[in-house]
């Protein structure tokens, strides 16, 4: 369940609402404690982690093993990938809770939390032909004025939108393609 940065997992119903609140409040305690870059620094480790480790991933989606069993192995994952002492009881109390199928979307809601917090944003941007270094820069200096941020755009080529762009910020989509107003029109002529 390896996610491209270019790809966000969808995010639904119970597992959008653990999510959202596993990374409120981790990001929570480590403002409290000062910890915000390492614990940064960490949830990038468990990424990668979790990427990587097939094993890892096995593990956590196992709902055969007890919260005993979970905690011991989160333990001396923690251990090897040397993560502090509040990403390590933030993670324990994620195995006793049977919650650490949920990882892809909790990173994935922590960085984009702590993003926000930063005033850094990302935008997903999709266009029918590439941009060129003018218009990227036009494209990226209208989003950060708008959101008040800094913006990064992860653009992706797809032609059959014909022309115009989609911008998706978070949860939010700003359809201006050609294909979507052919559709409107063609629906509106239906009528």
């Amino acid at each position: 369940m390896s996610n491209n940065a270019a790809d966000p997992i969808v995010i639904q119903g119970d597992t959008a609402i653990l999510s959202d609140r596993y990374a409120g409040a981790l990001l929570e305690l480590a403002e409290k404690e000062g910890l915000v870059d390492a614990v940064a620094l960490d949830v990038d480790k468990i990424k990668v982690l979790w990427e990587e480790s097939a094993d890892f991933r096995s593990i956590a989606s196992d709902p055969r093993l007890d919260s005993k069993s979970n905690e011991k192995i989160v333990d001396s994952i923690v251990s090897a990938a040397e993560l502090n002492e509040l990403t390590r009881k933030f993670l324990l109390v994620a195995a006793r809770n049977h919650r650490l199928n949920i990882i892809p979307v909790f990173i994935q809601k922590f960085t984009e939390a702590l993003n926000i917090k930063r005033g850094e944003f990302s935008a997903r941007v999709c266009v029918a032909s590439s941009l060129s270094d003018e218009q990227y820069k036009k494209l990226a200096d209208k989003l950060s004025s708008v959101l008040g941020g800094k913006v990064k755009l992860v653009v992706k080529e797809d032609a059959s939108i014909l022309g115009g762009l989609t911008v998706q910020i978070g949860s939010q989509l700003f359809d201006a393609s050609v294909k979507t107003h052919l559709e409107h029109m063609e629906r509106s002529l239906a009528e």
